[in-house]
């Protein structure tokens, strides 16, 4: 009967133990986040040129041959943005300009995302007189990325490339730009 009641005491006593060394499984993972900046040059031929295909992750362009495929996570053609997402690539991607700092936007807009902007005075200004183009302060592009992943994007400056023509046009557009990936599938930043 001790020997009974003694390896109850100890059955109960590890069983306690066990259940409170037990580690809180948190169901929201904690923010993997990226931030860094790139240049991309594009296309300022809206009408003949092609667009120029970016993978933010490698921070590099990828061919036109390549855009029915997830390598890239945007493209550009003089001011147009487009998202891998159909009909512009195979993905689930998407595209959306919202009011903010990198700072200040901590978690992508659940909705309201589109394939492609063509309106460029949401994220850019436009000067007449320079024939010049700027980033609007305050303004962040959010992407959801071909495998749904999140990037919020802050436009830093436009510089035109070489000029070709009668009047002189900038033949390439320079964008900087810096960026902040959210790579653990949640939309917190």
């Amino acid at each position: 009967m001790k020997q009974t009641l003694g390896m109850a005491v100890v059955a109960i006593g590890l069983i306690i133990s066990t259940t409170a060394c037990e580690k809180k499984n948190d169901a929201t993972p904690a923010p993997t986040v990226t931030t860094d900046s790139a240049t991309l040059t594009v296309s300022a031929d809206a009408v003949n040129g092609s667009y120029t295909y970016f993978n933010l992750r490698t921070k590099a362009t990828v061919t036109s041959a390549q855009q029915q495929t997830t390598n890239w996570d945007f493209g550009m053609l003089f001011t147009n943005l487009v998202a891998n997402a159909t009909p512009n690539g195979p993905g689930t991607g998407g595209v959306q300009v919202v009011d903010g700092t990198l700072a200040g936007v901590t978690a992508a807009p659940e909705t309201g995302y589109v394939a492609t902007i063509t309106d460029y005075t949401q994220w850019a200004n436009y000067n007449g007189t320079t024939r010049t183009f700027s980033p609007r302060p305050g303004r962040i592009i959010v992407f959801r990325t071909a495998d749904n992943k999140y990037v919020k994007l802050e436009m830093l400056a436009a510089d035109y490339g070489p000029l070709a023509g009668t009047p002189p046009r900038p033949t390439t557009i320079i964008y900087r730009f810096r960026y902040t990936i959210q790579t653990n599938g949640t939309r917190n930043f």
